[in-house]
């Protein structure tokens, strides 16, 4: 059985439909996600997802986020031919390319100073915020909402609006126009 929307009783029962839509209404980058529930084990929170094109665009989005990935991850570009290569570089560098083709958390971590946890998912960098009032990640609430402001204000500043990723909005659990438009 596919499921087009969330009940209207499961999306209200921890935000009003009024919160609900204040948020998605004032957020442009980020979605507000509602958890499935039951035995899913997953949480609500809001995610930002932003389209990378290469490993290098990856490379130069995450610099702006003050991200420095481990060295692991930066090998942008297959062994250079002469130089010898050590077998541990190699492997590095493999692991790099597979790390980069195959959803992986980079994790929590603190982006200017508010906990988040980011993903890189085959050409998409998601950057989810839940838990700031009181570290329970699966719960969402308007210090989040806030936090998402923040962060949309520094991604306009990096002109990102155009590298948006609107795949996400595919998910039923995810608020967007496209499933609930009744929202806006």
């Amino acid at each position: 059985m596919q499921v087009d929307k969330l009940s209207k009783q499961w999306l209200f029962k921890k935000h009003s439909k009024e919160t609900v839509k204040r948020w998605m209404h004032h957020l442009k980058y980020f979605y507000f996600i509602r958890a499935w529930g039951g035995h899913a084990n997953d949480g609500d929170f809001f995610m930002a997802t932003i389209h990378f094109g290469n490993t290098s665009d990856l490379l130069q989005k995450l610099a702006k986020l003050d991200i420095i990935l481990p060295t692991f991850f930066l090998a942008t570009s297959p062994a250079i031919p002469g130089p010898a290569y050590a077998k541990k570089q190699v492997s590095l560098m493999s692991q790099a390319v597979e790390l980069l083709t195959e959803k992986k958390k980079i994790g929590r971590t603190n982006l200017w100073g508010k906990d988040v946890l980011i993903d890189i998912q085959h050409h998409i960098l998601a950057i989810s915020v839940s838990g700031t009032k009181d570290q329970n990640y699966f719960e969402v609430s308007e210090e989040d909402y806030e936090v998402c402001l923040f962060f949309e204000e520094q991604f306009d500043r990096f002109a990102w609006e155009s590298h948006i990723d609107r795949s996400i909005e595919k998910n039923v659990c995810c608020i967007s126009e496209k499933r609930y438009p009744e929202l806006y």
